[in-house]
């Protein structure tokens, strides 16, 4: 009786033992077909100020089902509901000053810019979108619905992904709210929606107070398709979401995570294929000098901090005022004129500052409420007028 019992116990914790393993090898299955990257960018910028860039990406091979490991389920069950190959979302608060700042790492308005392309081309497949999206990150999308405040661009906003069967079937669509206010409520589902949220990773330095009480910031959301191969028989799902904040530090010499964030260090999240910190480094201006402790790897003009070697990352850099004469290439400017109806007018401004001619494309969005005669336009170059070639 004993011996059987005993043997009937081996039984049982064999059956018990080989599940387990079987749930291990799914869950590793599972996890190869995703990855997740984690980055965070400081750029000092001419004027004292420092940029700080946020940057998560998340890739998934599996869009079928809803079992995700990393991708963010929610993102998922959208992208197959209004069948969407790609869309781009961005809520800006502040305005970027390119002639002080450079370029944008990715350029975005100030309110809410949102395009995308989906299969299906009718006002209710968008209309569900930008009202699942708003739900999603808590903004007031819903007032993109329809074609009062929204736009069909032909020239512009071409498809980012590299899958060329998706952009041969996109319908293209894009509706921006510039005085839609950004704030800690659409922060929040933004960090709900890592794999490590604000527990472990980059994304424990994000106080919601310091964000919003620095000059300008903009949270971004980037979804695309990419090729895994050369042919494209195997693709995967990107999510790239991008947070970019602007502090003025051009009163400090010296400056800390700890100055920065308000936290004295920052860790791997355990989830991640890549984490890592990067200084741009502009010492090649000769009124900018730049110190970073602990020494750090990178011979170029970004130092690097993989935070999967360091238990605790901490730093300290100290910088004088970047003294940079590089200009934007392009600039553009747009006011208005006059009052009311009749002798009111709208002028846009694109000026090249560069040494080479270059082809333009410029896309505006007018209100509704704002009737433009195009019979009134004018077009000139370098204060000679010109004939277009077409106006529709």
């Amino acid at each position: 009786s004993a011996k059987m019992k005993g043997i009937g116990q081996r039984r049982h914790f064999s059956l018990r033992l080989s599940i387990a393993c079987f749930l291990s090898l799914i869950s590793l299955a599972s996890c190869d077909a995703e990855e997740f990257y984690e980055d965070l960018l400081f750029r000092p910028l001419r004027d004292g100020r420092l940029l700080t860039h946020f940057q998560f990406t998340i890739r998934s091979e599996d869009t079928s089902s809803d079992h995700y490991e990393l991708f963010p389920k929610e993102i998922g069950q959208i992208v197959r509901k209004y069948d969407v190959e790609e869309f781009h979302l961005s809520l800006t608060q502040g305005r970027w000053f390119q002639d002080r700042w450079d370029q944008p790492i990715f350029a975005s308005p100030p309110g809410v810019e949102f395009w995308s392309h989906q299969s299906r081309s009718n006002d209710s497949s968008w209309d569900g979108l930008v009202h699942a999206l708003g739900g999603l990150y808590c903004g007031s999308l819903e007032a993109m619905q329809g074609n009062t405040v929204s736009s069909h661009p032909t020239l512009s906003f071409h498809p980012e992904g590299s899958n060329n069967r998706l952009r041969s079937s996109s319908n293209l669509r894009y509706s921006s709210l510039p005085r839609e206010i950004v704030c800690t409520e659409n922060l929040t589902p933004f960090l709900k929606l890592l794999p490590c949220r604000r527990k472990a990773g980059i994304a424990t330095l994000l106080d919601p107070l310091r964000v919003f009480e620095a000059e300008f910031k903009s949270i971004g959301i980037h979804l695309r398709h990419i090729c895994l191969d050369s042919e494209c028989r195997r693709s995967s799902i990107e999510l790239i979401q991008t947070l970019s904040i602007v502090f003025d530090i051009s009163h400090q010499k010296e400056w800390t995570l700890k100055s920065i964030f308000g936290a004295s260090s920052v860790n791997a999240c355990f989830l991640s294929s890549g984490s890592n910190v990067w200084v741009q480094d502009v010492s090649a201006s000769p009124n900018f000098n730049l110190k970073i402790q602990p020494e750090i790897s990178g011979n170029g003009k970004l130092r690097n901090f993989d935070l999967r070697k360091l238990n605790n990352l901490t730093f300290t850099v100290q910088q004088d005022k970047v003294d940079s004469q590089n200009v934007p290439r392009i600039k553009a400017q747009r006011y208005f004129t006059g009052y009311g109806g009749e002798y009111g007018g709208l002028v846009v401004h694109v000026v090249n500052q560069g040494v080479k001619d270059v082809n333009v494309k410029y896309h505006d969005l007018v209100p509704w409420y704002l009737r433009i005669f195009f019979h009134s336009m004018q077009v000139s170059i370098d204060q000679e007028k010109i004939m277009p070639i077409q106006v529709s």
